[in-house]
């Protein structure tokens, strides 16, 4: 495994530990937790880490993203097969609509 992905895991392992202690906190005092409060401590938890946050839109069109988000997923998925829950409720519901 490349150090950078490493890196990447061992911060989404503590963003995690991290947000999951934040909403037991947010449920215990019964106090709402908002997307907006979740977007704002993903962004404090980077910066904290010294990670640099995205102030623009970036350089990547919307449509190029998705076209590469797919085509890694395609690789990644040749070496290990997923399907996941939604992939076997459509192919469930294909299949009963083919045979109804």
């Amino acid at each position: 495994m490349s150090k950078k992905l490493k890196k990447l895991e061992r911060t989404l392992s503590a963003y995690f530990d991290y947000i999951e202690n934040q909403l037991e906190i947010r449920t215990e005092t019964n106090l709402p937790f908002t997307m907006v409060e979740l977007s704002e401590s993903v962004d404090r938890f980077l910066n904290f880490n010294d990670f640099k946050i995205l102030t623009n839109k970036g350089k990547i069109s919307h449509s190029s993203a998705i076209v590469k988000a797919e085509e890694e997923y395609m690789f990644f998925n040749k070496t290990q097969q997923i399907e996941s829950d939604f992939d076997k409720f459509v192919k469930k519901q294909v299949t009963n609509e083919r045979e109804s």
